[in-house]
């Protein structure tokens, strides 16, 4: 054999070599195919405001169907709805929890979240996780208070506002940003490493900076760690007719399990923790401004059922 021709060959045997246990992370969806992502999530927020502490733990929980309509060059697109809903509430010792399963007609808090399912809007995302758009989010409130009886219009317009801070576009695209995994553009390694950043609204805004590691290739899985670390922009934003102004940072862990055929997140677990300051002021222009400690824990899971 010629020495150019055993030089070609090992050349090839390397670049084989150095590419065979690499791996090609991206969503691989059925058309027609519906997808599922069940979110629970709970967050121990602490502030202090005017000496006195306040504690108060939330939960929203929420089962979201992904109805692919069409792939176009590497895009899908989606209708979307959520199956069920869910918030509760501790406060002061006080507990309430509200759910669109419940049929109780004197539960109006649970009947305008049952209200809120099975009502589609649209969704673009690429191969890679990231959202491209989302139209239609305002399909959610259009019957928001069937069946709701005497209730003032004030009412109405406040209660509006914080479902759209809690089930919103805004809200909804963060916790795909949050929790779902953004896969790089090239082929990695167990042990391979990439960053991603990106800007999450959660009703002010978070800038996330996530380091992902492929930790574990199996069978049927990717497992995939996120170390980030989160800080807030510096402006007042505008939320049940005041003006807050976030000032926190702090650190999110991930492990992501994603399935090996369709890149569908199968299992995910998120610890979140924020700690610092927010400026409370009652009016654009007000210059008296109230500064409190605040410090927020959150803890997410995500499953595919």
């Amino acid at each position: 054999m010629k020495k150019s021709t055993v030089t070609k060959a090992l050349l090839l045997f390397l670049i084989f070599s150095l590419n065979i246990f690499s791996e090609k992370l991206e969503l691989n969806l059925t058309k027609g195919s519906t997808y599922l992502q069940r979110i629970s999530a709970s967050s121990v927020i602490s502030q202090n405001i005017g000496g006195q502490a306040f504690d108060m733990t939330m939960g929203i929980t929420g089962l979201t169907a992904f109805e692919i309509k069409s792939v176009e060059n590497s895009v899908y697109q989606m209708d979307v709805y959520y199956k069920e809903l869910g918030i509760s509430v501790d406060f002061f010792g006080s507990s309430m929890e509200f759910n669109s399963l419940k049929d109780d007609i004197n539960d109006m808090t649970s009947k305008i979240l049952k209200n809120m399912t099975n009502q589609k809007f649209s969704l673009k995302m690429n191969k890679a996780g990231k959202v491209l758009e989302i139209k239609g989010v305002d399909n959610l409130y259009s019957n928001l208070f069937t069946g709701v009886e005497e209730i003032s219009q004030e009412e109405k317009d406040q209660i509006t506002d914080q479902m759209k801070n809690s089930f919103g576009e805004e809200s909804f695209k963060s916790n795909i940003e949050m929790a779902a995994p953004a896969f790089p553009e090239k082929n990695v390694k167990v042990g391979e490493q990439w960053t991603v950043n990106t800007k999450v609204n959660s009703g002010f805004t978070l800038n996330v900076n996530s380091n992902y590691t492929l930790k574990e290739v199996t069978k049927d899985s990717y497992i995939l760690e996120v170390i980030s670390t989160i800080s807030t922009g510096d402006e007042f934003n505008e939320m049940n007719g005041m003006f807050v102004k976030y000032d926190l940072d702090g650190t999110m862990n991930s492990v992501i399990t994603v399935d090996k055929k369709t890149g569908w997140t199968t299992t995910a677990k998120v610890a979140q923790k924020l700690g610092g300051k927010t400026f409370t002021k009652f009016s654009a222009d007000d210059s008296e401004i109230i500064e409190s400690p605040l410090d927020m824990k959150t803890d997410m899971t995500i499953s595919n059922k």
